[in-house]
């Protein structure tokens, strides 16, 4: 999810496309891949030449999408911006891609290294339900403990006063 035209995003989509979705495809065939964010015409359609790929430009909500997820990928290798959205379903990153989120390996994310732990890692969550149940349910709890507004709220409320 995200505007390819930002390089990290853009190189993140080349990489998972070029060394990790092969690997997932080969060992379950039956696998599709959705992106979703702003991207030129001539890159949506290079995207969705790949096999069981599906290039979406922006919609307006992107819930229902997540929703018929079995995995989110986060595939991203280098470059910063705001990581919360990640969370709340299974999720399999890069180490940069959770930077700066409590992400927990195993516990509510999978972070993988390398091409080829990360399609260790998708196959894993699409084939093991009680992973993909696990760790959709640690990354929920995770943004309701950490990072919902009324949490992230507390603490802006405090800094402000202390402004004051």
């Amino acid at each position: 999810v995200g505007h390819t035209s930002f390089l990290p995003n853009r190189d993140a989509v080349d990489f998972f496309l070029t060394d990790i979705w092969p690997a997932v495809r080969a060992r379950r065939p039956s696998a599709t891949f959705h992106l979703i964010g702003r991207s030129a015409p001539a890159d949506r359609a290079s995207f969705a030449a790949h096999p069981a790929v599906t290039a979406h430009d922006y919609v307006p909500d992107v819930r229902p999408h997540l929703a018929q997820a079995d995995c989110s990928v986060v595939p991203i290798r280098f470059g910063g911006g705001t990581r919360i959205k990640i969370l709340g379903r299974a999720v399999v990153s890069t180490p940069v891609g959770c930077e700066g989120l409590r992400a927990v390996n195993g516990e509510n994310i999978l972070v993988c290294d390398t091409p080829t732990a990360f399609a260790d890692g998708v196959t894993e969550v699409l084939t093991n339900a009680d992973l993909r149940l696990r760790l959709g349910e640690g990354g929920r709890r995770t943004v309701e403990e950490l990072y919902s507004w009324d949490r992230v709220g507390v603490g802006i409320r405090e800094l402000y006063w202390q402004l004051v």
